[in-house]
């Protein structure tokens, strides 16, 4: 996942006003919503192969599942 991360950070998804602690201020659904766009877009850049990019998405599943309780 550190190597996802590293990516994350050259392709800028944050946005230069978006702050990084506003991922953990965010709800459930929101964090979901992101970690989505991020595997997008990671994918869209051929950062990610489909099998990564289809990993990124169930471990973005997992992780909302998990947030719900």
């Amino acid at each position: 996942m550190a190597g996802y991360i590293l990516k994350i950070k050259e392709i800028g998804v944050f946005g230069g006003s978006r702050k990084v602690c506003s991922f953990f201020s965010a709800t459930p659904e929101e964090r979901y919503d992101f970690r989505c766009l991020v595997a997008d877009h990671l994918a869209q850049r051929g950062l990610v192969s489909k099998v990564e990019w289809r990993e990124l998405s169930e471990e973005a599943a997992a992780a909302y599942a998990d947030e719900l309780g």
